[in-house]
């Protein structure tokens, strides 16, 4: 809805109404938490909710990918953006996009190349 309409109040909004419907929908907290980076800064928030949607059992590549990005660089918190990168590589191994992103993080941060 937001990346469509650009519409922030409304985004959260239907955000929070999918949340209460399933509060245990790992996919809505996984966007939920993007939403929370990308458009509030609230980086405490998005991080839980990350955290959450992976306790929920979410096995989705992008999110596990948009976790590491989001570890590496609102927390920079590179050991856990490394792990991240691999979970998403480990859910999708045939992932370009996911491949590209990791190569890129590898190559800033070479200590974490095997």
């Amino acid at each position: 809805m937001y990346l469509v309409r650009k519409n922030n109040d409304e985004a959260a909004r239907l955000c929070c109404e999918a949340l209460k419907l399933d509060p245990k929908h790992a996919n809505n907290t996984a966007n939920f938490a993007f939403f929370h980076w990308k458009e509030h800064k609230n980086y405490d928030e998005a991080e839980r909710l990350y955290r959450r949607a992976f306790e929920l059992g979410l096995d989705i590549a992008f999110h596990a990918n948009n976790f590491a990005k989001f570890m590496e660089e609102a927390r920079k918190n590179f050991p856990e953006a490394n792990r991240l990168y691999q979970l998403a590589l480990e859910l999708d191994p045939k992932a370009e996009d996911i491949k590209k992103e990791y190569a890129r993080f590898l190559k800033e941060h070479p200590a974490f190349a095997k």
